[in-house]
């Protein structure tokens, strides 16, 4: 299964991504959860929509994903970003 999970920033600040987690479910009820691969530390720069895309190898059909989990701080205010030049 393959797809995307879209983030979009309303804000007026770039954005830092410190969780994203995705739910892939499937057509026989189970699901699957993952973290796209460059989700973690990414920027989403103010009004902008990124996306994550994801392709998961697996022997079931793929139905819809879901955010499950989602993270974020603004770019030079987290405790990772105290040394970074805002």
């Amino acid at each position: 299964s393959s797809g995307e999970g879209d983030v979009t920033n309303g804000t007026d600040r770039t954005l830092v991504v410190d969780k994203l987690t995705l739910r892939l479910n499937f057509t026989d009820g189970t699901s699957e959860t993952f973290t796209p691969d460059g989700a973690v530390g990414a920027n989403i720069q103010p009004s902008q929509i990124k996306g994550f895309p994801f392709t998961r190898t697996t022997a079931k059909q793929g139905s819809t994903v879901d955010i499950i989990e989602f993270a974020v701080h603004p770019a030079g205010s987290g405790p990772e970003c105290e040394s970074q030049p805002v």
